[in-house]
């Protein structure tokens, strides 16, 4: 599967190119969260990563092989919790598109197929949409994007 091709400008996430086909929800919360659609002969794992309560978010889609699809049919989950660390084992450490929307509307992504953790490939990937917006925006608009970065770094830390 070409895997540039699987997620297209403008499209919803959840049906990401013209040919997705057959969704299966497996979460829904107003709009499917986790699920899986055939395209091209694939099934392909989609799952929402962050941004649950805003207007941006970031997407994650993988290729399952047939054993991954046979146990994806007989597994339950207790809670969303759950099911959201069993994909995000299936999402790690394999050939990954990271999908950014703006009000549900893809609007950039990117492929990678290097090991590790789907957080830190979402983290390099949104660094890299920011670097190429960077050269568009005004310096007043980055000042306050790092503001916007700190502001939630600071949160995540006073939190903890």
């Amino acid at each position: 599967m070409n895997h540039d091709a699987l997620v297209q400008h403008g499209r919803l996430p959840w049906s990401p190119n013209r040919w997705a086909a057959d969704l299966d929800v497996w979460h829904q919360y107003e709009h499917p969260v986790v699920g899986t659609f055939r395209c091209c002969q694939q099934v392909v794992l989609f799952s929402e990563i962050v941004g649950f309560d805003s207007r941006l978010s970031v997407w994650a889609y993988a290729c399952l092989t047939p054993d991954e699809v046979q146990q994806a049919d007989t597994i339950s989950f207790a809670s969303p919790e759950e099911l959201h660390e069993y994909t995000d084992r299936l999402l790690s450490d394999r050939k990954v598109v990271l999908a950014l929307a703006d009000d549900q509307l893809t609007r950039h992504w990117s492929v990678t197929d290097e090991p590790g953790l789907l957080a830190d490939h979402a983290t390099k990937f949104l660094n890299q949409v920011l670097e190429s917006v960077h050269p568009r925006r005004d310096a007043t608009t980055m000042l306050r994007a790092k503001l916007a970065q700190v502001d939630v770094a600071t949160a995540d830390l006073v939190d903890a």
